[in-house]
C-alpha cells in the first residue's frame, strides 16, 4: 500500500494548481468559484489558503502577475502600449494606463521612453 499524503501537502498542492491555472489564465481568469473547482477545493478553501501561502488574494497575485509582464514588455518588445494592453488582457489602452500609473507612479509611455 501508497502512503498517504498528509492533508496539508494535498491541499497545498491544489493552491499551486490554481496559481498555475491563473497564469496560463491570465488575459481572462476564471471566477474564484471555477478557480477552486479546476484546482479540486472550494473557494472559502482556496481564498484562506493561497493567501496563506503567497501573502496576497488571489486577484491581487494576478494583477501583480500582469503588471509585471506590463514592466517587461515595455521595456523587451517594440509593442504599443494599446497592443501590450490587449496582450495583459485590458478592456482599454486607458484602463491599462490608468491602472500602471496608479501602481508605478508613471504611464506607460513615460516608462517605455525612460528605459530606451
Amino acid at each position: 500500500m501508497g502512503e498517504k499524503i498528509p492533508e496539508k501537502y494535498a491541499l497545498r498542492g491544489k493552491i499551486y494548481t490554481a496559481r498555475h491555472i491563473l497564469i496560463e489564465n491570465f488575459k481572462s481568469p476564471p471566477s474564484l468559484n471555477a478557480l477552486a473547482a479546476m484546482s479540486g477545493t472550494n473557494e472559502c478553501t482556496l481564498k484562506k489558503v493561497f493567501k496563506q501561502e503567497f501573502s496576497m488574494t488571489v486577484f491581487e497575485y494576478l494583477f501583480e502577475y500582469r503588471m509585471k509582464l506590463a514592466l517587461k514588455m515595455l521595456i523587451d518588445n517594440n509593442l504599443s502600449i494599446n497592443d501590450i494592453a490587449t496582450r495583459l488582457g485590458f478592456k482599454s489602452q486607458s484602463h491599462f494606463s490608468t491602472v500602471f500609473k496608479k501602481k508605478f507612479g508613471t504611464s506607460p509611455k513615460e516608462y517605455k521612453e525612460r528605459k530606451e
